[in-house]
This record gives C-alpha cells, sequence and structure tokens, in this order.
C-alpha cells in the first residue's frame, strides 16, 4: 500500500531556508515550491491539509494578501450590485453581481449614479453649511422588477473638495418587498371601501340584503388579495363569550348543538387561537388533534386572531384543499445555473404548495435532497429514457427501506 507524504509548501521570501532543514523535511513531506503568494495559496487550497513554510517577511506578505482578498470578496457581496460612475455616465468599476444584470437594468443604474453627481455638485454650494445630503436615493423599474438605487460620493480627483467626479451606487432588487407594499395597501383600501358603503346603494336594501351585500363584498376581497376561497369568520359574543360564526365561504357551518368557546381544550383550534390569541398554522389536518373538521377533504388550515387594540374579538380561519405538486424534468443538455458547486444542472425538480403548507414544503425538499445524495440514484436518474421511468425511480426511492 502506497502512502502519500502530505504536502509542504515553500513561500519565497528574502532570507533562504537552511539547506540542512530543507533536507530534513523532504523525508517527511512532499516539498512543493511556490513562485510567489498568489501561487502559495492556490497550491494550499488544490491540497487538503498541505502547510505552509516561509519566512517571517513572506509571511507578513502574505497575510496582507489574504486580508486584501477578504475585502475584494466582500465587496463583491455587497448589495445586489454595485459599481462607480463618473460625471460622464462612465460605468468605471463594477462588483461580480451588477454585471449579472440586464443592459436595460445597467443603463437605468448609471444614468441615475450620473444624476446624482449632478445633484453633489449643484448642492456643493452649500457644503459649508453642513447640510449636503450624504447619499442620494432612486427608486426605477425595469424588466418587470422593482429597485432601489443608493449613491455615495467617490473620492474626488479634483483640486476643489466640494467637486464630486464619481460616485459610488449600490442597487437593490426590492420587488417582493414592493409586492407586499402595494399588497397592504390594497387591504387598506379595501376596508375602507367596506367602511364606505354608498346610502344609496343600501337605503334600498333590507338587513338581510345588506348582510348579503357585504359579505359577497369580503368574500370577494379575500380573493382576490389574499388568493383563499375557503374560510370561515366568527366574532366573541360580549354575552355569551361564544365565538359566534358571521360568515363562511366553502366551509361547513357548525353541526347542531356545537358551540365553539375561547378554550385551549375542547373547541378545536378556533378556541384554541381566540384563547392564547396565537395565530396557528395546520400544515396536515390528519395529524393535529386539535383540528375539527370544516372543509371537505382538507388539507391544511391557517387560523390567526383578530385584534381591537390588545383585545381577541374573534378569528379567521383559513382551509385548503391543495397538496404539494413537484415535477421533474431532464434538460436535452446540462444547463449551465451558476450552481455553488459550478457544475452544470441535469436534472430539475420544482415543487409548489400552498401557503399552508410550509412545513411539509421543507420535509418535501428535505426528502429530495436525501434522495439526491445517493451517488447510484444520481445515476440511473440522469440515464432515465422516459418520464414513467423517471417517475418510478423516484417513487421507489421514496418507499421505507424495510429489513
Amino acid at each position: 500500500m502506497t502512502v502519500s507524504r502530505p504536502r509542504l509548501v515553500l513561500v519565497p521570501g528574502e532570507a533562504p531556508l537552511d539547506p540542512h532543514l530543507m533536507e530534513s523535511l523532504r523525508s517527511i513531506f512532499e516539498i512543493v515550491e511556490a513562485k510567489d503568494q498568489a501561487a502559495a495559496q492556490q497550491l494550499v487550497r488544490d491540497e487538503a491539509g498541505a502547510m505552509l513554510l516561509c519566512s517571517a517577511d513572506a509571511l507578513s506578505a502574505l497575510v496582507e494578501r489574504s486580508a486584501e482578498d477578504a475585502s475584494t470578496a466582500a465587496v463583491h457581496e455587497i448589495g445586489d450590485g454595485m459599481g462607480i460612475v463618473d460625471a460622464d455616465g462612465n460605468l468605471k468599476w463594477t462588483n461580480v453581481k451588477l454585471r449579472q444584470f440586464s443592459q436595460q437594468v445597467r443603463r437605468q443604474f448609471v444614468d441615475m449614479c450620473r444624476e446624482s453627481v449632478s445633484l453633489f455638485n449643484e448642492a456643493g454650494a452649500d457644503a459649508s453649511t453642513g447640510d449636503q445630503h450624504q447619499n442620494h436615493r432612486f427608486s426605477f423599474e425595469a424588466d418587470s422588477r422593482h429597485y432601489e438605487l443608493v449613491t455615495s460620493r467617490a473620492s474626488s480627483g479634483t483640486s476643489d473638495p466640494d467637486q464630486v467626479d464619481a460616485v459610488i451606487g449600490v442597487l437593490w432588487d426590492v420587488t417582493r418587498t414592493r409586492h407586499l407594499l402595494d399588497k397592504l395597501d390594497a387591504i387598506d383600501a379595501a376596508g375602507s371601501a367596506l367602511m364606505k358603503l354608498e346610502a344609496s346603494e343600501i337605503t334600498k336594501l333590507n338587513a338581510a340584503e345588506r348582510l348579503d351585500m357585504l359579505e359577497q363584498k369580503i368574500a370577494r376581497y379575500i380573493h382576490d388579495l389574499l388568493g383563499f376561497d375557503n374560510f370561515e369568520l366568527r366574532l366573541v359574543d360580549r354575552e355569551t363569550g361564544r365565538l359566534e360564526l358571521v360568515m363562511a365561504v366553502g366551509i361547513t357551518a357548525d353541526r347542531i348543538g356545537e358551540v365553539i368557546n375561547p378554550e385551549l381544550q375542547g373547541s378545536g383550534i378556533t378556541g384554541h387561537v381566540a384563547a392564547t390569541g396565537q395565530s396557528y398554522l395546520c400544515p396536515n389536518v390528519k395529524e393535529d388533534p386539535l383540528y375539527r373538521e370544516g372543509l371537505d377533504n382538507a388539507a391544511s388550515s391557517l387560523t390567526v386572531p383578530l385584534r381591537l387594540h390588545d383585545e381577541v374579538i374573534g378569528v379567521f380561519n383559513i382551509e385548503s384543499s391543495k397538496e404539494l405538486v413537484m415535477a421533474i424534468g431532464l434538460p436535452p443538455e446540462p444547463i449551465d445555473f451558476d450552481a455553488l458547486d459550478e457544475q452544470p444542472v441535469e436534472l430539475i425538480v420544482l415543487l409548489a404548495s400552498p401557503p399552508t403548507r410550509t412545513a411539509d414544503h421543507i420535509q418535501a425538499l428535505g426528502k429530495i435532497s436525501r434522495i439526491m445524495s445517493d451517488p447510484s440514484f444520481r445515476s440511473a436518474a440522469y440515464s432515465a429514457t422516459s418520464a414513467e421511468t423517471l417517475y418510478q425511480l423516484f417513487r421507489e426511492a421514496e418507499k421505507p427501506v424495510t429489513s
């Protein structure tokens, strides 16, 4: 059996290493002499367990280089993109992330940075007051996404300290935040609309018709804004303390004689939420002892308390019959997907689930990861010649192993 010796990388420096020491080291280590500090770092990265041997002056240079490399790596991770733009609109430098954006996004980035240079210089006359802006913030939309850009002064290369000739811009993709804010604004507008029913619209209706109209509006807003079709709304009766059903859509009404109170046990998830004042996610109704049947073929539910100031005045319950859905595909050729391991993607797995099945979604991802970690399974999956073969491979891998 051949035993490989550990690698010892020699880093060049001003002082030569003792020849006798070198001779002793060669009997123990595989000696590799690096031509410079950069080559030494690469040799150590390439060999697990490799060690460095260098003089004091070489060690100092190596530490400085490592610090520079760390700083450079940190710069490339700032924001979703970063760059320097001069007063003429020239993009003088960018980090890796900004280069990956489309030409339209980069063009907007440059134009707004150039505008920022002008704004800084227009305010230069007021620099003595100390009131000048230290940065500017811009917003724009490109490629159906929303972005925010924050610019700061770059070090001036002019003799006038108040004159700005370049700015540093940091770009952020705020699409998800913007969509969330838009949804919150829409919900707020819907609430205001419910509170401002036109008198001409309701004066001709009797009490039952008015309630029906209000229920229809609530159901439509919940469907359009939140995407839920099966829900119930209960309010606490001040006299009896019970949770009385106000409206239900798609969920079976109370069974005869059924009473729901705000209590930890005995009144299902709804009573539990009213008692604790805490939201409750039920990812699998078949396994949760608190769940009471509501929606036919329900798979999951989400129940949240309704509060007026600090008091729980009711409960809003959403149920879903949707299950997790997974799609698996083999591309005709491996795809360069900028993966962490720098390897092309040979198999694509899409997993979709309703918002109430977060826990199941995470568990499914974990199961897929465990299955794909088996080299023999990966080999068989990559070689599958039909959808049926690929499907059966996953079905068999999903079954528990029996002894």
